[in-house]
């Protein structure tokens, strides 16, 4: 008869422990290091799966629908609500920013105005403070010239950031 004879590994000393523990977590930095740009996109995945299983396995077991065709039209009116959301948010955000525009203009005539306003005397108890020293002419004018080719360049910026808008949709 033969005698049938077991093998057994010896025992890990400490370390051998710490070197196979070391490498592994090299390799998990490694990974990580070169799929970063994955771990967002897997994540988000994860969770848009996670969250609407429920809704997909109630839609499966209540329709003759195969799964996949269930899961697609959920993925479906998810995209159409997401593009309408963003549709909406930047006709409200292209709105906002030409009513930006054409008020800019009326502030700036109203500057020099409001700056006479301005100039007085201000008496705080035993403090006073002389506005009527300051030449607000002077500070008027640095504002328009920096506020007028902003405001040139502020329409360009609006064109290219709806081109790009409408590049990315």
């Amino acid at each position: 008869m033969s005698e049938q004879k077991s093998f057994t590994s010896p025992r890990w000393t400490g370390t051998t422990k710490l070197v196979v523990a070391l490498t592994v977590v090299v390799i998990i930095g490694a990974l990580l290091v070169r799929f970063h740009t994955l771990i967002g996109p897997l994540l988000m995945a994860i969770i848009l799966a996670y969250l609407i299983h429920p809704l997909a396995s109630w839609l499966d077991n209540r329709t003759p629908l195969p799964w996949r065709a269930v899961v697609n039209i959920i993925y479906l009116l998810l995209l159409l609500i997401l593009l309408g959301l963003l549709t909406a948010g930047g006709v409200g955000l292209v709105q906002q920013v030409q009513s930006l525009i054409r008020i800019i203009p009326q502030y700036i005539e109203e500057l020099p105005d409001f700056i006479e306003s301005v100039s007085k005397v201000y008496q705080f108890g035993p403090f006073q403070i002389d506005l009527t020293q300051i030449d607000f002419t002077a500070i008027a004018e640095q504002v328009l010239s920096v506020v007028q080719p902003v405001l040139g360049q502020l329409g360009s910026l609006i064109g290219t950031l709806a081109s790009s808008a409408a590049t990315t949709l």
